[in-house]
């Protein structure tokens, strides 16, 4: 019988501390339910820790869940951020990604390790048919992403390309 009564007292603490606009209303909704909660799992001592820990929960659960919300954003910004920034990547390595761009058909031009207009059509037309941000630059983002393509690519000299 009791468990019976635990599942609707959780439900009413579940709604009732999502209810009010101020901190004050808050806290009042939160400890109602805890009250609530705590009778029905502990009685009347159940009750009255209930009501302190959901007054509590409900007054600074706003700012708790503000401060994760700042601080996630503010990571997510700076992970943005250093996608878009160009690759530093030495002429071997953006001879790399050309090859790559090369051997998906983005690519017409010369091996020759610098980024000059048709690498970056290339990687501009590469970005747009993967989703990526439009950039035309050989970013973090689209470095990983070439780097995955290459995984799948067999060897230089290799059946596919002695196909061709």
């Amino acid at each position: 019988m009791r468990r019976l009564v635990i599942v609707p007292a959780f439900g009413l603490a579940a709604v009732l501390a999502a209810c009010g606009q101020t901190t004050e209303q808050k806290a009042a909704t939160g400890g109602l339910g805890g009250m609530a909660a705590g009778a029905a799992v502990g009685g009347p001592v159940g009750a009255a820790v209930g009501a302190g820990v959901g007054a509590a929960g409900g007054a600074y659960g706003e700012q708790a869940v503000e401060e994760a919300r700042e601080a996630t954003q503010s990571q997510t910004q700076m992970e943005q951020s250093a996608a878009a920034q160009p690759a530093r990547m030495s002429r071997e390595e953006i001879r790399q990604a050309q090859r790559v761009l090369q051997e998906r058909g983005y690519y017409r031009g010369q091996i020759d390790g610098i980024i000059g207009p048709r690498t970056r059509e290339a990687v501009a037309q590469y970005q747009r048919r993967q989703g990526l941000p439009q950039t035309a630059q050989l970013d973090g983002r689209t470095v990983d992403s070439l780097m995955q393509e290459q995984a799948g690519l067999p060897e230089e000299g290799g059946a596919q390309r002695q196909q061709r």
